[in-house]
C-alpha cells in the first residue's frame, strides 16, 4: 500500500512539473496546477488564448469625452507598473471590459475572448 502511495506522489508531482514546463507559470497565480492540465487536455484554444492575454489583454486609454456612462466598473491600480489583469482580479470575457481607474482621468480596457482570439489569429 505504502509502494502505490509513493508511486502516486511521484507521478503527481512529475504530471505537475510536466505541466508547469509547458504552460506560462505566470497562470499560476490565477488557476490551480489541476484546472490547467484540464484545460490543456480540454480546452487548449482557451489556454492558448489566456497565455496570451497575460501579455496582449490590457491597455489603458484616457476616459472618452461623453462615454463615462459606458464604463463598466472602477478599478484601483498604479497606472505606472504593468498592468496584471490576474494580480488585479480580472477574467477575460466574452465583451471587452471599460474599467475607469480610481483617482483618474484613465480607463483600464480588458480585451474580449473574441478579440484576443481574433489577434492571435491575425498574428501568425
Amino acid at each position: 500500500m505504502m509502494k502505490q502511495i509513493l508511486l502516486f506522489t511521484i507521478f503527481l508531482s512529475a504530471s505537475s512539473v510536466a505541466v508547469s514546463q509547458e504552460i506560462d507559470a505566470r497562470l499560476s497565480t490565477r488557476y490551480t496546477s489541476i484546472e490547467l492540465a484540464k484545460l490543456k487536455q480540454n480546452d487548449p484554444a482557451q489556454l492558448r488564448m489566456l497565455s496570451y492575454a497575460l501579455d496582449h489583454a490590457c491597455y489603458i486609454i484616457d476616459v472618452p469625452k461623453g462615454k463615462e456612462s459606458g464604463l463598466t466598473g472602477l478599478i484601483e491600480m498604479d497606472v505606472n507598473k504593468p498592468i496584471d489583469f490576474l494580480a488585479l482580479g480580472l477574467e477575460i470575457q466574452k465583451t471587452n471590459q471599460y474599467l475607469r481607474i480610481k483617482g483618474t482621468e484613465k480607463v483600464l480596457v480588458v480585451k474580449s475572448e473574441w478579440v484576443l482570439n481574433n489577434e492571435m489569429q491575425n498574428n501568425r
